[in-house]
């Protein structure tokens, strides 16, 4: 079978983590080896994949340094299809969230981002330019959809919405969710983390530094709670790359304004292993995101067993199920309230670290994943799943 894979969207954070371990999974089963598969990525993007393959996919750079936004779309609907004709391919992989609409190869598009249909995704919460932008993304998704032979969802919290809403034929939907085995907890170096200004204890955040993952909200909350820890000292430490600079310093300033600027390090982006060290070395782990799919980090703290107090927004329930600590994300002293117990009750947090390592092994392997994926394409390459 000829395999074609357009990850020509800007590879960072859980796409990145998704598409490495896809490939990776792939080389490691011997897919490479059994299909022809050809990579369509951005030019800039082709070393960061490098070590996740073993030289058998054809990857084929595109686009430069106009390759975003308004170019890609345009390459994607009408470029695409030429090239997966010449490329005499048998099915199409987009993991992506968009496939080209007239393209005459069956098609398996993936559903990562959640924010066209999350409530919480507002133009006060995100603003006027980027709420357009999830606007125009939802219009895409849809069209997709019902283009596409077959749709992956990463949660069956996402693909039940998505079928409510818009009338989506379940039988054409896998869900398939992220892999448990991102990360080698217990190999990193506890040296990178005083490099980074970590203190312990600490809490940890994992995510990128985005409008509608309520950071304001954790911030404050954090704020309130200080005082019911067991050590007043505990660090809340956010890791993740702001959307912008101007977001980045208003986030500074509440800090400074709640008088907690010696309490909370932002690290900016740190290294996917680094996020181990983290995980494996902090109190608790906590995730006040309001709009969410699958998220990477919540399952890779489950898998290093950490204790978590959680948003009980939306897909979130579903991944951390009974191993945390829930809060109304939208109350900033219901965030405190989770974070006072949690920090407060050593028993509490042990009890927690079991849940969560028996709750992650719900969660498939990336080879699993990398399986499952595979299986999807054969699906659709063989027709199941008919175009409306």
């Amino acid at each position: 079978m000829r395999i074609a894979v357009n990850a020509t969207y800007h590879l960072h954070g859980g796409s990145l983590t998704h598409l490495q371990n896809i490939l990776g999974a792939w080389c490691r089963g011997g897919v490479d080896r059994e299909h022809d598969i050809t990579l369509f990525i951005r030019a800039e993007s082709v070393g960061i994949i490098e070590s996740s393959q073993t030289g058998q996919i054809n990857v084929q750079p595109v686009g430069g340094q106009k390759f975003s936004g308004l170019a890609k779309l345009v390459w994607e609907q009408s470029a695409l299809p030429g090239l997966l004709r010449k490329a005499h391919a048998d099915v199409l992989l987009c993991p992506g969230n968009i496939v080209p609409v007239r393209s005459s190869v069956p098609s398996v598009v993936m559903f990562r981002n959640s924010g066209p249909l999350c409530d919480s995704i507002t133009r006060s919460s995100v603003g006027n330019r980027e709420w357009a932008w999830f606007r125009a993304l939802g219009g895409m998704m849809r069209l997709s959809a019902r283009v596409a032979t077959r749709v992956i969802f990463v949660s069956n919290y996402f693909k039940e919405l998505y079928a409510e809403r818009f009338g989506f034929p379940t039988e054409r939907g896998d869900v398939i969710y992220h892999g448990r085995d991102a990360l080698t907890v217990g190999s990193g170096d506890i040296s990178d983390l005083a490099k980074l200004g970590v203190r312990e204890p600490y809490i940890l955040s994992v995510s990128h530094l985005l409008p509608y993952k309520n950071f304001p909200a954790l911030i404050e909350g954090f704020a309130s709670a200080r005082a019911g820890f067991d050590n007043p000292q505990t660090q809340l430490v956010l890791a993740g790359i702001p959307s912008s600079d101007s977001y980045l310093k208003y986030l500074r300033d509440l800090i400074t304004r709640h008088g907690v600027e010696d309490s909370i390090l932002l690290t900016g982006g740190v290294p996917h292993q680094t996020i181990g060290t983290l995980l494996e070395n902090c109190q608790s782990f906590v995730f006040q995101s309001t709009c969410e799919n699958c998220p990477n980090a919540l399952i890779e703290a489950l898998s290093a067993g950490v204790p978590i107090a959680c948003s009980n927004a939306g897909v979130m329930p579903e991944i951390a199920g009974d191993a945390a600590l829930y809060f109304d994300p939208y109350d900033p002293q219901d965030i405190s309230r989770a974070l006072k117990r949690i920090n407060a009750d050593s028993a509490f947090r042990d009890s927690l670290r079991v849940k969560s390592q028996n709750e992650a092994q719900k969660f498939p392997t990336w080879d699993q994943v990398g399986q499952m994926t595979l299986d999807s394409l054969v699906r659709a390459a063989e027709g199941s799943g008919p175009k409306n």
